[in-house]
């Protein structure tokens, strides 16, 4: 057992020996007022934040990412609720959006709406890779955030003030 997580900002703590444990086929919320440290805990797990003390331990190990890039490499990207997609672009193209597929040096669009359709099948979504995100509703536009972090082999997707734990 350890003591938990801790993060101050100027001396006024933000978390205080949180303790908080995902398994495989789990789904969990954090629920609270804001300044609860919801935030804070996420922006720990992904990197964004260095916790003053507590361990993380993922896949066995412990572990102390250096930025959210290092957490994505790891499989833990966040999804946060302002949502930063492109809403000029298709749906596909916000998924792979900087990583698009290239076949002889010119993206292949083929490739990319055919992985964008598996996940999003993959999450039971109902959505046309082709759609331009700008005509989609608050609740896809988000789902299409989540396939996004799924597209970079997210095996912890944090949404919101949501954490889940998906195994695709």
């Amino acid at each position: 057992m350890h003591d938990g997580y801790k993060k101050s900002f100027s001396g006024v703590p933000a978390l205080w020996g949180v303790d908080f444990e995902l398994k495989a086929g789990e789904i969990h919320a954090l629920v609270g007022e804001n300044g609860a440290g919801k935030s804070t805990l996420i922006k720990i797990m992904t990197g964004a934040y260095r916790r003053d003390s507590g361990v993380i331990e993922y896949d066995q190990k412990t572990i102390a990412f250096q930025n959210p890039t290092e957490a994505q490499a790891a499989g833990i990207v966040a999804v946060y609720q302002e949502i930063q997609l492109v809403d000029f672009r298709t749906v596909a193209e916000n998924i792979f959006l900087g990583r698009e597929p290239h076949r002889f040096g010119i993206i292949d669009r083929r490739a990319m709406n055919a992985r964008a359709a598996d996940i999003l099948e993959r999450l039971g979504l109902h959505i046309d890779p082709h759609s331009v995100v700008g005509s989609l509703n608050i609740a896809h536009r988000q789902m299409v955030a989540i396939a996004r972090a799924i597209s970079f082999g997210a095996r912890v997707p944090c949404s919101g003030l949501n954490l889940l734990r998906m195994e695709l």
